[in-house]
């Protein structure tokens, strides 16, 4: 096959100081020699910390003074050169540059130019031996932070840290006798508390299988049993899943660890600070021949350091951002490269469970809009927010995410079309890479690691749903060490995911893990130093890896998966890595060598007498991973056109627009597309989705909906699928047709109620053609569908597990 084409586009915790990894020390600088959008001939505006607002701006000796002044004055086609210094405010330009003229905001070259979420805080004085408190008239709740000579200090908590680790909680301990989601009990509490010690106070959780914290107010507490109370989360994720009181039925048994901060009384350890937000006063603990007036403390003061919402063709280069994060919510065609961020997205927690208010890091929405050639570092949440349609983000180095050990990340992926290449995501709480929610999205040549490092049962990618073909490929994924940790994890009710040319090694859990149900997913040609498997699956619905298909992968082993998938060209190496120092270009396994099948649109283009199975092709360049500040990549979207793959599109009914199915017409009767909440809890045998929106057929008549397929293979035999539920509605019919007539049709014809069945329908297609699949409601009653697909038929089928 040819590997060497470009397939695509071109903090701290609750608590936590956040330090840079020993593995960061010395890492290249960021650069932006890969030229973005050229600006054209325009105004060029000079800012500097000692200029004027009253100056022209228009010589370098005359700067403006404020990024403001010169926002403001910024036509189409301008350029801002921005000298060094440290701006404490938001760039924030009032107006759009054009395509042809962008607005550009640059560091002038050669220079360092900092804008800063953090203000000074001066004026210290001492309230005894070891307090000092200062007057500060600004107040983020839950996001303040503070800073001393650069570095987080830690807000006021029990227990006392004693390390730097952020990825170490140094929790207290809960006992399981006297715990539940309401409370906390804690024999190691100090004797002398009361429930006035702990007025105003926050605790973080992470309890029973670890999935992620939860933080929540104290609402009291009992010295005589020694019983922490906070306002609990009464469902079913935390009662069931993350409750200190019970233990887990699988997995390694640990106590709830638990931290409490934001009160007055927890202030008793030089670097601790408290904020009085009636007083406004902030609090700062130091040791005894200490000063603060003698060092530069600084509080976060602004959440963003630059805001593009709704802007469209702006460019920001070459600045560096400390104590903020920047926003492109809703912006069109707008490019940021070569930035530095660091400390960009901090919060305690406060009422909350899986997500943290404020944990989105960076956020990029709207379409069009580029991140490049920049280091994206600590955070108590995620990285980067990639959301909205059709953005990059190119060579970045993104790492010391979600120390808060939530559901954060280092790049949470949502909306459709985004790429993702060349980058380097390592050091998180919880998962490096989310994707799930979101579809058409391309996701290669990343080197992607450590993750778990707080929380159980992750991925260094991880994601569920209908991925709409996105294609994960030519990744290293790597290093996951901790409880139940896995490189590649697709989780419960998940579909059309296409994975291959993947390099996965040193992993705790799985290598790839595919949890049930899993339909119509694509993994070809991996390379694996663990297992292929499909392990855990909250319903007992039929099929439940229907169209799956595993080819020319080279693995360790395949286990415990479910009816309906396909396994060809599997080969078992039987070799682990070595421990240090792995190169995938250099250590590559050799035993798969011309012992795959051909896979048209994956493996065009081998050497040999057939394609080799796993991720590298004997005699072609060897591909890399990761990114490369130094030689700037210039990939662009282009997703591998997969004969194997799903040719229907939205199947899941996921994208819709006021109940109507996108892609999808009604030609007869009520059609239209409803969500039904629930994971575990609904399941899905009690819900009238398999996982999230389905198609509701309801009505005293027939219903139908048609979807128009283009580009199907010709002289192939393909299947039309899909799983219904009848509710009073006694037939539901799949059928496909050309302009020429009808070519195949099934029929599922309801005996029992309330019950999930799988509906396949074959066909064979002889030469091109525009083929017309038809899903139809016979009669009065209600019916409901859910994750259809359409997929080439392999040559042999296997319906059960080996």
């Amino acid at each position: 096959m040819q590997l060497t084409r470009a397939h695509c586009l071109f903090g701290t915790g609750l608590l936590l100081a956040a330090v840079c990894s020993s593995e960061c020390s010395g890492a290249e600088a960021p650069t932006t020699t890969v030229p973005l959008t050229p600006p054209v001939k325009g105004t060029i505006l000079h800012v500097a910390p000692g200029g004027a607002d009253t100056n022209s701006g228009t010589a370098a000796d005359a700067p403006l003074q404020t990024l403001l002044a010169a926002a403001a004055r910024m036509k189409p086609g301008d350029t801002c050169l921005i000298h060094a210094g440290v701006y404490r405010e938001t760039l924030a330009p009032p107006v759009d540059g054009t395509p042809e003229a962008p607005i550009v905001f640059q560091a002038a070259p050669g220079e360092t130019v900092t804008i800063s979420g953090l203000d000074p805080v001066t004026g210290w004085e001492r309230v005894d031996a070891q307090t000092f408190r200062a007057a500060v008239d600004w107040d983020l709740g839950a996001g303040n932070q503070v800073f001393r000579d650069g570095k987080p200090l830690t807000e006021a908590r029990w227990p006392n840290r004693t390390g730097d680790d952020p990825f170490n909680p140094e929790g207290a301990q809960a006992e399981y006798e006297g715990s539940e989601f309401d409370r906390l009990r804690c024999l190691a509490f100090p004797e002398n508390w009361t429930v006035e010690t702990l007025a105003g106070a926050t605790v973080w959780c992470m309890a029973l299988y670890r999935w992620s914290s939860w933080t929540a107010p104290v609402t009291g507490y009992d010295p005589a049993t020694r019983t922490l109370l906070v306002k609990g989360h009464d469902n079913w994720w935390v009662k069931e899943n993350h409750n200190p009181g019970r233990k887990p039925k699988y997995g390694a048994k640990h106590p709830a660890e638990f931290v409490i901060s934001n009160a007055r009384a927890l202030l008793d350890a030089p670097g601790e600070w408290f904020y009085d937000s009636a007083a406004k006063q902030l609090y700062l603990a130091v040791a005894a021949d200490d000063d603060p007036n003698r060092a530069v403390i600084e509080g976060k003061r602004r959440q963003a350091a630059a805001d593009l919402t709704s802007r469209a063709h702006v460019q920001v280069r070459g600045i560096q951002v400390v104590g903020a994060t920047l926003v492109l919510k809703d912006a069109r065609d707008c490019q940021v490269a070569g930035v530095t961020a660091r400390y960009i997205c901090h919060t305690r927690g406060g009422y909350a469970t899986s997500r943290m208010p404020g944990d989105e890091g960076i956020i990029i929405s709207g379409s069009g809009n580029v991140l490049r050639d920049s280091e994206i570092a600590f955070s108590t949440g995620a990285g980067v927010a990639l959301h909205g349609t059709g953005n990059a983000l190119v060579n970045c180095f993104i790492h010391d995410t979600d120390t808060i050990g939530s559901y954060a990340c280092c790049v949470n992926m949502r909306g459709n079309g985004h790429l993702l290449s060349h980058n380097t995501l390592r050091d998180t709480g919880r998962d490096c890479l989310q994707y799930g929610g979101g579809t058409g999205h391309l996701i290669q040549y990343n080197d992607i690691s450590r993750a778990g490092r707080i929380c159980h049962d992750t991925g260094a990618l991880y994601g569920n749903g209908d991925g709409g073909n996105t294609q994960i490929c030519y990744n290293w994924v790597h290093d996951v060490n901790t409880g139940l940790g896995n490189g590649i994890y697709l989780d419960n009710y998940n579909a059309n995911y296409l994975v291959h040319h993947n390099v996965v090694w040193a992993i705790s859990g799985n290598a790839v893990q595919l949890n049930q149900p899993n339909n119509y997913g694509m993994v070809f040609h991996n390379t694996l130093f663990g297992r292929l498997t499909g392990t855990y699956s909250p319903w007992k619905g039929q099929k439940t890896m229907f169209g799956t298909l595993l080819v020319n992968n080279l693995v360790s082993a395949v286990s415990q998966m479910k009816p309906g998938y396909t396994e060809v060209a599997t080969v078992l190496h039987g070799l682990t890595p070595p421990e240090n120092g792995f190169d995938p270009t250099r250590d590559v396994a050799q035993a798969g060598v011309d012992k795959g099948v051909l896979l048209p649109g994956i493996n065009d283009g081998f050497t040999g007498t057939a394609p080799d199975c796993g991720a590298y092709e004997t005699g072609q360049p060897l591909w890399r991973a990761g990114h490369d500040f130094a030689h700037p990549p210039s990939p662009v979207h282009a997703r591998t056109t997969s004969f194997h793959r799903t040719y229907l599109v939205n199947g899941s009914f996921n994208d819709h627009a006021k109940g109507v199915p996108g892609a999808w017409s009604v030609t007869a009767g009520a059609a239209e597309v409803k969500h039904f909440p629930g994971f575990n809890d609904p399941p899905a045998d009690e819900r009238f989705s398999v996982i999230g929106n389905s198609l509701a057929l309801s009505g005293d008549s027939d219903a139908r909906v048609e979807q128009i397929v283009e580009g199907l293979p010709a002289n192939a035999e393909l299947v039309f699928a899909a799983y219904v539920r009848c509710e009073g509605a006694k037939d539901i019919v799949l059928s496909m047709r050309t302009p020429q007539g009808e070519l195949g049709s099934a029929r599922y014809s309801a005996t029992e109620p309330a019950v999930w069945r799988h509906v396949e329908a074959t066909f064979r297609l002889t030469e091109a053609a525009q083929v017309t699949v038809v899903i139809t409601k016979e009669g009065a009653g209600d019916a409901y569908v859910d994750d259809a697909g359409l997929v080439p038929v392999w040559n042999r089928k296997q319906d059960e597990p080996k």
